[in-house]
C-alpha cells in the first residue's frame, strides 16, 4: 500500500484529453468468455457503454446540460469550450444536428477549464453534486436543521466544535494509517518549495484521548448559559468568536491589508492584532481561517529578534520548517495559514496584502 501511496502523492497526473486508452476502449474485461470453450478472446468499450448508460437512463443531450450550466446552446459552430475540429466530427457523428449530441462525447471533448482537469461542463455537473452532498447531508458538519426529524440528526457541529475538522489533512490521515515516514501536507499537490515533505512525526497525533480532550475543550453544552453564569464568560462584542480557554475573542477580518494597516485597523475598532501564546490556541485560530492572516508576532524593531504588537511576552512559536529566514531581511511580519503551512508560520514582506485576526482580551 505504501509504494501505491508514494506514487499517487509525488507523481504528477497526465494531462486529459478526448483520446482514450485501447484497454477501455477494447479491451475492457478482456478474457476469455466464449461458452464453447473454444478459446476465443474479447473486450468491451467503456465508451460505448457510458453512451449507451445514458440512452437508457435518459440524459438529457449535450446543448441541454449546457443551457442547465448557464452556457448558450451550441449550433453548428463549434461552442467556445470545444476544439473547432473535434465539433465538426461530433457533428458529422450526429448526422449534422447539434441537439442530437449526446453529453458524454462532447463533455469529454471540451478543452479543461483553467487549473482543472475537465472541461467546464463537467466541472458544472461535478460541481453541482458536491453543492447537494454538501448541503443535503443533514449529518454535514456545518449544517443545522431546525425540523431534522429524529434525534441530533440535523444538529451539525458547535461553534466551538467545528474547528476540529479543518485542522485535519488527508496526510495526516495516511501517516497514521500507513508506514509512510514523510509526505507533503497537501497530497493532492506535487511535492514543491511550498509544499516540502514534512516527516510524519511533526504531523498532530488524534488519538482517542486528543479528540475527546479537544471536544471537551471546545463543545459547548445545551446547558451553555447556566455555564456562563456560572463561569462568569462574558460574549463577544460586535460578532467575535470566543475562546473559553483563552477568555479572548477573535475577529477575522477578510479585508486584505498590509501588516502595519492591519494592526492599526484592529486597534482602531479597540482591539490588537492577534497573540498566540500555546499550540491549543494556534490551532482555535487555524480553525477560524480560510485564507492567510497576518498575526502580531514581528522582528520590525530588532531583526531576528521577535516580539508581540501588543507587547506581550509569550514565547510561543509555530514556525514552519526552515523559517523564520534570517537571511531574507526584508521579511519581518508573520502570517499563518499561507502556501500550504496549515497551523505553521512564516514571516513575509510587512507591505504583502493578507486577511488579518484581531483579538479582545475579555476579563484580563
Amino acid at each position: 500500500m505504501e509504494r501505491i501511496l508514494s506514487a499517487l502523492t509525488t507523481q504528477k497526473a497526465q494531462s486529459f484529453d478526448r483520446f482514450f486508452t485501447k484497454a477501455i476502449t477494447n479491451n475492457l474485461y478482456f478474457g476469455s468468455f466464449d461458452t464453447n470453450s473454444t478459446g476465443a478472446e474479447f473486450g468491451a468499450d467503456l465508451i460505448a457503454f457510458n453512451i449507451q448508460r445514458g440512452r437508457d437512463h435518459g440524459i438529457r443531450n449535450y446543448n441541454d446540460v449546457r443551457c442547465f450550466c448557464g452556457m448558450k446552446r451550441a449550433g453548428t459552430t463549434a461552442p467556445p469550450e470545444i476544439n473547432p475540429t473535434t465539433w465538426q466530427l461530433l457533428l458529422q457523428a450526429y448526422n449534422g444536428n447539434p441537439d442530437d449530441i449526446e453529453l458524454f462525447p462532447a463533455m469529454v471533448s471540451e478543452t479543461p477549464v483553467p487549473e482543472g482537469v475537465v472541461g467546464r461542463t463537467m466541472a458544472c455537473i461535478i460541481a453541482e453534486q458536491f453543492k447537494r452532498i454538501r448541503y443535503g447531508d443533514r449529518f454535514f458538519f456545518a449544517n443545522h436543521y431546525e425540523d431534522c426529524p429524529e434525534p441530533n440528526c440535523g444538529r451539525g457541529l458547535l461553534d466551538h466544535e467545528k474547528p476540529f475538522i479543518p485542522r485535519r489533512y488527508l496526510s495526516h490521515i495516511i501517516c497514521e494509517n500507513s508506514n509512510i515516514e514523510a509526505i507533503q501536507q497537501d497530497v493532492f499537490k506535487p511535492v514543491s518549495y511550498s509544499n516540502p515533505l514534512v516527516p510524519c512525526s511533526q504531523f498532530p497525533k488524534f488519538g482517542f484521548q486528543e479528540i475527546e480532550a479537544f471536544f471537551r475543550i471546545y463543545s459547548k453544552s445545551p446547558c451553555l448559559e447556566e455555564q456562563k453564569k456560572a463561569t462568569n464568560l462574558a460574549s463577544c462584542p460586535d460578532g467575535g468568536v470566543l475562546n473559553p480557554v483563552t477568555q479572548k475573542c477573535y475577529y477575522v477580518r477578510t479585508e486584505v491589508k498590509g501588516w502595519t494597516e492591519a494592526r492599526d485597523a484592529c486597534r482602531a475598532e479597540g482591539f490588537e492584532l492577534a497573540t498566540i501564546e500555546s499550540a491549543t490556541e494556534n490551532a482555535f485560530v487555524f480553525g477560524l481561517l480560510s485564507d492567510c492572516a497576518w498575526i502580531g508576532l514581528n522582528d520590525r524593531t530588532t531583526e531576528g529578534t521577535y516580539e508581540w504588537s501588543d507587547g506581550s511576552q509569550s514565547e510561543y512559536r509555530n514556525w514552519n520548517p526552515g523559517e523564520p529566514r534570517a537571511l531574507l531581511s526584508g521579511e519581518d511580519c508573520v502570517v499563518m495559514n499561507c502556501w500550504n503551512y496549515g497551523e505553521h508560520w512564516d514571516d513575509c514582506e510587512c507591505s504583502v496584502k493578507f486577511h488579518y485576526v484581531c483579538t479582545l482580551k475579555i476579563n484580563p
